[in-house]
């Protein structure tokens, strides 16, 4: 059976899961979202039918870990 789950974690899930983390891998984590986030908001505008749910979703990721960056820095 597969680890993966069907429902994404809320924003919120996200970023209780990084500040559960070690510090070294926390900030790997912060730095790999800053930079993926706004390129899968991109990809989904780019698609034929764009899901304003998905942009909604990944977009209130963006802003958890913009504050959660903002709080450890």
């Amino acid at each position: 059976m597969s680890a993966v789950s069907a429902k994404p974690l809320s924003p919120r899930g996200l970023r209780n899961f990084i500040e559960s983390l070690p510090s070294d891998r926390k900030a790997a984590s912060i730095e790999r979202q800053l930079r993926l986030l706004p390129r899968w908001i991109e990809e989904e505008h780019a698609r034929t039918h764009p899901s304003e749910k998905v942009i909604k979703h990944l977009e209130a990721c963006l802003k958890q870990i913009n504050l959660l960056a903002r709080s450890v820095a």
